[in-house]
């Protein structure tokens, strides 16, 4: 009976993990999707319910009104094609029972060589995504807690710019003291625009989902 109950899991988790990356490419901001910190990243992004750090501000923003110190937090991720993504934010329980955060998220590559049609270096080019997050929670009771985060979307491509604004929002809920449940929705409403009219003849604008 136990070996049956451990395959029904196996097989919900599997499961679990299909529909949870089915919707990760394809889109605009994939450096949101990558996740932050060692012990998330850890535990395979199932940071929702536990957040009780100050990676809650990316997790679940409704964690933050469980803290109770101050933390200043940074992560470094080197990732292939010489790219990085990189975190810093500040995050602080407020009494009587509320948090905010401040963070930004920066991934990009520097160092791509440029050359003209005869195949002379010209100079150098970079890309970047930025992230400005602002996060704040407040715990309704005992049992029910919360938050929101806003973001400022940052990109920059060769000499293109695209701005955009985006929204996370998340519960948390503890019914009993060793069980939490949260649940979050990210990046609502967040897109790109660009607009190329200005450096290039015929250019065009468009937005990125």
């Amino acid at each position: 009976m136990k070996l049956k109950i451990l395959k029904i899991l196996i097989i919900i988790l599997l499961l679990n993990c299909e529909i949870s990356f089915s919707g990760e490419g394809g889109y605009a901001g994939s450096f949101l999707r990558i996740g932050l910190g060692a012990r998330p990243k850890a535990m395979g992004g199932a940071y929702t319910a536990v957040c009780d750090d100050s990676y809650a501000a990316y997790y679940n923003p409704a964690g933050l009104a469980l803290l109770e110190n101050g933390y200043l937090t940074t992560s470094i991720m080197m990732l292939y094609l010489d790219r990085s993504l990189n975190y810093i934010g500040f995050s602080r329980g407020i009494k009587p029972a509320g948090g905010i955060s401040f963070g930004l998220i920066r991934a990009g590559v520097g160092g791509i060589e440029e050359r003209n049609f005869a195949g002379e270096k010209t100079g150098s080019i970079q890309y970047s995504e930025n992230a400005f997050m602002f996060s704040f929670a407040q715990k309704i009771n005992r049992y029910l807690a919360v938050g929101i985060t806003g973001k400022i979307l940052y990109y920059k491509l060769y000499e293109l710019t695209a701005k955009g604004l985006g929204v996370d929002a998340g519960i948390l809920v503890t019914p009993l003291k060793k069980l939490k449940v949260g649940v979050s929705g990210k990046d609502l409403n967040s897109r790109y625009s660009w607009n190329s009219n200005e450096i290039y003849e015929g250019g065009s604008s468009t937005k990125d989902e």
